[in-house]
Order: structure tokens, then sequence, then C-alpha cells
């Protein structure tokens, strides 16, 4: 097992790397589908509280549309029934 000093050696020697000629060949939409799967294996811990943004809430799924249309809503309105109940007068 490494020592307090070592790892703190270890971490020191990591911040001296130098990352700027690497770059990330993912795209966007990759990257931020990784972020949401990462999200939603988190919120399955107990008390794990997780921030989605609206385009991450959007691909999990949170804000599916599935309400009527503005012209769906009016033809259901005057839908023919047997009983009389509910139609506008």
């Amino acid at each position: 097992m490494k020592t307090e000093r070592e790892i703190d050696e270890g971490c020191e020697e990591l911040s001296r790397v130098d990352l700027s000629g690497m770059r990330d060949t993912r795209d966007d939409e990759t990257i931020l589908r990784e972020m949401v799967t990462e999200k939603l294996d988190d919120i399955r811990t107990p008390g794990f509280v997780a921030e989605f943004d609206p385009d991450e809430a959007e691909m999990a799924g949170a804000f599916r549309e599935d309400a009527l249309s503005e012209g769906d809503a009016l033809e259901a309105m005057f839908d023919s029934s047997d009983d009389d109940e509910g139609v506008p007068a």
C-alpha cells in the first residue's frame, strides 16, 4: 500500500503532465450521452442528488412530449358520444 507521501508525489507528477496537445475526438452528442448515462447510474445511489441541464434531462427522457396537438384537442371536443356528459353547451 502506498504511503500518503507517495500518493502526493504521484499527484504532483500527474499535475505536471502537459495535456494541451491532446484532444477529445468524441462528438458533443456522444459526450452528452455518456454524461447522462453516468448521472442515471449515480441517481440509483440512495441520497445522491444529480443535477441535469435541459439537454441532459431531455436526453434522459424526462420531458417526453405526449400532449394532444391543438387540432386533436379541438377535434376531440366535438366527438359524438352516447351520453352528453362533458359536452360543451
